[in-house]
């Protein structure tokens, strides 16, 4: 955590250099910095896994200890950058945001980041008055921290709270490390896509590191079908004999999602960890990307396997939230507390089980969503 910044600057510094190196047009300039790119890129996940060991241990260990003060300890005291944004949007020219913040509304490289439009229509759903209220809820939540962990005196338990702490706001900041890089390197695969007529950004998009390094090395790739199969979604890996392996036969990706699926499809009541008590019902909305947003309507219950702050304004016209992962410092959790929206979260099959528009009845009072007739 203590290094936490200064691997943050890296990333995005190399993922900048990488793509102002396709300038010189020099694959073998630009594969040196691909590859140090690989290698802070691999070193930074230490940060994109390390949130599932807090989640699956930490955070349920603390629970016990803590039952009725987990919202203190989950709580985030400091604005992630979607926070800064709307507090920005009130202070910058539309275009200035963009610049600033364009790469927030990025999950991957063939995402548009944030337009003019983008910003003017979020400005049109904030007010200055909710941007300060959310800035004083943060401070509060510093004040109510610091008297909580403060009163802590086993170090050892103290610093399993401050882990779980931290990571409530670097959850996602983590993300939008990712985000921010995504955008830089986005002129890094626009190159690799120029050495086939036929390549899109989204194709390339789906190369492997060691398809990158090979097609720097001998400028085409050895399977262009695999590749096809990556970009619709008909591509299955698995780890085997210490390789991944990759399989493109339609059969074989539908018998193995049936062993790995099990009788989950036919269940009728959802087990997960609520994360912000309440009673709710409604129609599922299952949202697997941004553009799938509009869907939700007011009262909709919405489902996801996780989501991320660009999800927020469609979250909070929620009657519920369900997602598959996290845990009581996810991104899902924060906003369902902060907005009183009952939440359950790691469910793992809720977006397997549901389907749109099924009527459920959620009680996250006791961490359950049931399928109703």
């Amino acid at each position: 955590l203590s290094n936490y910044d200064n691997s943050k600057k890296r990333i995005i510094k190399a993922a900048r250099d990488l793509s102002k190196s396709c300038q010189s047009r020099n694959n073998k300039f630009i594969l040196k910095k691909y590859k140090e790119y690989l290698k802070v890129s691999y070193l930074f996940n230490d940060y994109i896994w390390a949130a599932w060991s807090v989640i699956y241990c930490l955070e349920p260990a603390l629970s016990k200890i803590y039952p009725n003060d987990m919202e203190i300890i989950s709580s985030v005291d400091k604005p992630i950058d979607y926070v800064n944004m709307e507090r920005d949007i009130f202070k910058l020219k539309p275009e200035q945001v963009v610049k600033k913040y364009g790469w927030l509304k990025m999950y991957s490289l063939y995402d548009k980041p944030f337009s003019v439009a983008d910003i003017k229509k979020l400005k049109s759903t904030k007010t200055k008055k909710e941007v300060k209220e959310q800035f004083a809820g943060l401070v509060e939540n510093k004040k109510r921290y610091k008297k909580f962990i403060n009163q802590i005196t086993d170090r050892n338990l103290k610093r399993k709270v401050e882990m779980v702490h931290a990571y409530a706001w670097l959850k996602t900041d983590r993300i939008d490390v990712w985000r921010q890089s995504m955008q830089a390197l986005v002129g890094f695969f626009e190159y690799l896509a120029n050495f086939d007529k036929n390549w899109s950004l989204k194709k390339v998009a789906n190369l492997t590191y060691g398809e990158i390094i090979y097609l720097l090395d001998n400028q085409r790739l050895p399977d262009n079908r695999i590749l096809d199969a990556r970009g619709v979604g008909k591509s299955l890996y698995y780890f085997h004999n210490t390789k991944i392996e990759e399989v493109v036969s339609s059969k074989e990706i539908k018998r193995v999602a049936g062993i790995l699926e099990g009788r989950q499809n036919r269940a009728l009541v959802i087990k997960g960890v609520s994360a912000c008590r309440g009673l709710a019902q409604g129609r599922v909305k299952i949202i697997s990307h941004s553009s799938e947003l509009s869907k939700i309507k007011p009262g909709d219950i919405f489902v996801a396997n996780f989501t991320f702050p660009t999800y927020t304004p469609a979250m909070i016209k929620s009657s519920a939230i369900i997602t598959n992962e996290g845990g009581l410092t996810t991104h899902a959790a924060i906003i369902s507390r902060e907005y009183k929206i009952p939440c359950i979260v790691g469910t793992k099959i809720a977006t397997k089980v549901l389907k749109d528009g099924d009527r459920v009845e959620v009680d996250a009072n006791k961490g359950f969503v049931k399928k109703l007739k």
